[in-house]
């Protein structure tokens, strides 16, 4: 190939490069108005479903995993448990509930033990049976200042003094979590700032 022919070859090059280019950056483009229309369809989907799902006759947990107490002056907690658990043999210890909102409130359940413990400061109830084929409708309901009470099945089994604990970075008293957690095993749940005494 002489050097004629290869600087007429030259320009013929640099013009399928930016056409090569310029298709690869259309299809670039496409792809990303492709992926954008299918994102917002999802959303428009899953926005869809959560709201058939909060419009159900049954509460489901999907509508009220985000609740917590709305405020650290008084409220209460209710919620029905499922019969069962979701494996043969229960798990050692059982969360069920955290509140965001009042630091060091928990509602943990040690099945071996049969034991309940939540509040703040907390306490304490033996001999419970929960997951034993019944549901249960478990209520935790606290004044501040005032007392904390816990029901199960409608009838009250514990009270006590209600005291918000307060995190310290100066002692190290760390209490609380900044996350809050209902236990999928609860049918449905309603908190609300009633106290129920």
């Amino acid at each position: 190939m002489s050097h004629k022919d290869k600087k007429k070859l030259t320009p013929l090059i640099k013009k399928n490069k930016i056409i090569i280019l310029l298709v690869i950056l259309l299809l670039a483009i496409f792809s990303l108005i492709v992926v954008g229309f299918f994102s917002i369809k999802e959303q428009k989907i899953q926005a869809g479903a959560a709201s058939n799902t909060a419009t159900t006759d049954s509460p489901s947990i999907t509508s009220t995993e985000m609740q917590d107490f709305p405020n650290t002056v008084q409220g209460t907690f209710t919620g029905i448990l499922n019969a069962k658990y979701i494996k043969e043999e229960l798990d050692p210890i059982i969360v069920l509930y955290v509140s965001s909102r009042l630091p060091g409130m928990a509602m943990i359940y040690y099945s071996q033990e049969k034991k309940l413990v939540y509040g703040t400061p907390q306490m304490v109830i033996n001999d419970i049976s929960l997951f034993d084929g019944a549901q249960h409708t478990l209520t935790y309901s606290f004044q501040n200042p005032g007392k904390q009470y816990f029901s199960y099945d409608n009838t009250v089994l514990s009270q006590s003094d209600f005291h918000l604990n307060i995190p310290s970075l100066l002692t190290g008293n760390t209490v609380g979590v900044s996350e809050k957690f209902i236990n999928p095993h609860f049918g449905s749940v309603e908190i609300n700032s009633n106290p129920n005494t």
